[in-house]
């Protein structure tokens, strides 16, 4: 059973006569809820418990770099310098105290708490670094106490889903936002299930977007580039729509697991986020309904599309394969009887001489993969001189499961004779078939004879992100939209 509790809703009091919002909607208890929750629920969600002062140590710990990347998160908000910035749910700082030599001198930031003792550690750790435009707020549950029209940005880390009255609260943003003011929530990710953190301190964008209409905010962006938080950006000022370009692509779901549908769409955003904000795309906005994926580029031109149709037709599926000894690949040159275990695959860069003549353009490999894309810690680009021209090179880090994995496999090749070979897949093609030179790697591998900067970036961008959770159909539109220049 659900019981409507009081709601102090004042939404008229707060808002210009001209604005025009929807019902303000109350808050809720109900008899079963989660006990890292306070039972009070705002549009199908609970609201979470307040860390306390005692949260210091977690929220300062050292690892929270590796785990949450702040230094992207600040990167994300694209601060020009003399901003005002509010910090709401300061906590001891860690944000705030990031932000200052961002905005510089003719900046400020709001670090605005509820908590004494909080405010108290602020305060503190103001007067000790000697940093002048920082500025403590104590606000109230349901009043930030800013000043109206005169914040850029209001920043709310892993602290929205804490607010007990986050309805009063937003309306109170709103009106202290100046006209091209933002809100940015960073929230953790409720459409990932390896997310570690408890469930009622997670959010998915979709509830953010209906917690942030009833308010009339507008969506901006959302930026994935964290490893386990949305980085979702609003504005009060609704966005002109320019003209641009849209394609649409279908995501190809198995029948057997249409089931998932909604777990393996929140999966593909993520990934295709990551690889257009890594990319060279610029603006874009992307949308998936019905299994439908679209891109939008605004101002977008045919050179933008082709630039971003590799991110998003590629699923990434990277492998590593051993490739078949000498006298298994000429039984079946002779025979053309594919052994049980191997698969042929198309070689186009065969060795020549040396042993290796056996190895034409149709090659044996192992069926099952040494190691895979998740293997992969760290990726990056490096030009290589070559005698056809220049060419780019692919650097990878493993894991130390992948680097175990791989190196065991490394010493049994690199005993064969001729020296085995090994075929790096992306997709089920080769990219490259090398001559197993050293028994160890040590988890740092090479792919070599990519022939253009642009395409060894979409390469390293794709195993960045990680693989699709199911492959993209063909292109089925690609139009201009919005109104004509």
């Amino acid at each position: 059973m659900i019981r409507l509790s009081a709601a102090l809703i004042f939404a008229c009091s707060l808002l210009p006569q001209d604005d025009q919002l929807p019902p303000a909607p109350g808050y809720e208890k109900r008899e079963r809820h989660d006990p890292n929750g306070i039972n009070k629920w705002y549009l199908g969600r609970e609201i979470a418990h307040v860390m306390g002062p005692g949260g210091i140590p977690w929220l300062e710990r050292p690892e929270r770099e590796n785990e949450e990347n702040p230094t992207k998160c600040i990167e994300a908000l694209e601060l020009k310098g003399g901003e005002v910035i509010a910090d709401l749910g300061a906590g001891s700082g860690y944000y705030s105290f990031r932000l200052a030599p961002k905005v510089g001198e003719k900046g400020k930031v709001l670090a605005v708490e509820i908590q004494d003792e909080m405010i108290a550690e602020l305060k503190k750790r103001i007067e000790k670094q000697k940093i002048p435009n920082v500025e403590t707020v104590k606000c109230t549950e349901s009043d930030p106490k800013l000043p109206d029209g005169a914040v850029d940005l209001v920043l709310m880390v892993d602290v929205y889903h804490e607010l007990a009255f986050p309805y009063e609260v937003m309306l109170a943003i709103r009106k202290a936002l100046k006209p091209d003011g933002r809100v940015v929530l960073v929230e953790y990710r409720k459409e990932d299930p390896k997310v570690p953190i408890k469930e009622v301190h997670k959010m998915s964008e979709e509830q953010i977007a209906k917690e942030m209409a009833v308010v009339g905010l507008h969506h901006l962006k959302t930026v994935g580039t964290l490893p386990w938080q949305h980085i979702a950006i609003y504005t009060k000022k609704k966005p002109e729509q320019e003209p641009g370009l849209e394609m649409g692509f279908r995501m190809a779901i198995p029948e057997q697991r249409k089931k998932d549908r909604a777990q393996i769409a929140a999966e593909m955003e993520k990934i295709l986020r990551k690889r257009l904000e890594g990319s060279t795309v610029g603006r874009f906005i992307l949308k998936i309904e019905d299994d439908l994926v679209t891109l939008q580029l605004p101002g977008g031109n045919p050179e933008g599309a082709a630039d971003a149709k590799p991110l998003l037709g590629t699923v990434g599926q990277l492998q590593f394969r051993p490739v078949a000894t000498r006298d298994v690949q000429e039984k079946y040159n002779q025979d053309k009887v594919v052994p049980e275990g191997y698969e042929v695959i198309a070689n186009s860069e065969a060795p020549q001489g040396g042993g290796y003549e056996a190895y034409g353009a149709q090659i044996l490999v192992r069926k099952e993969s040494v190691i895979e894309g998740r293997h992969i810690v760290k990726v990056d680009t490096k030009h290589e001189k070559h005698p056809a021209g220049p060419r780019w090179m692919t650097s990878i880090e493993l894991d130390a499961e992948g680097s175990k994995l791989f190196d065991e496999m490394a010493e049994k090749l690199y005993n064969q004779s001729p020296k085995g070979m090994i075929a790096i897949l992306l997709d089920g093609k080769a990219k490259s078939v090398p001559i197993v030179q050293s028994p160890a790697f040590r988890g740092r591998l090479q792919i070599t004879g990519t022939k253009s900067k642009q395409e060894a970036r979409d390469l390293a961008i794709i195993l960045k992100s990680g693989a699709l959770p199911v492959p993209m159909g063909e292109l089925e539109f690609e139009r201009m939209y919005g109104p004509k220049k």
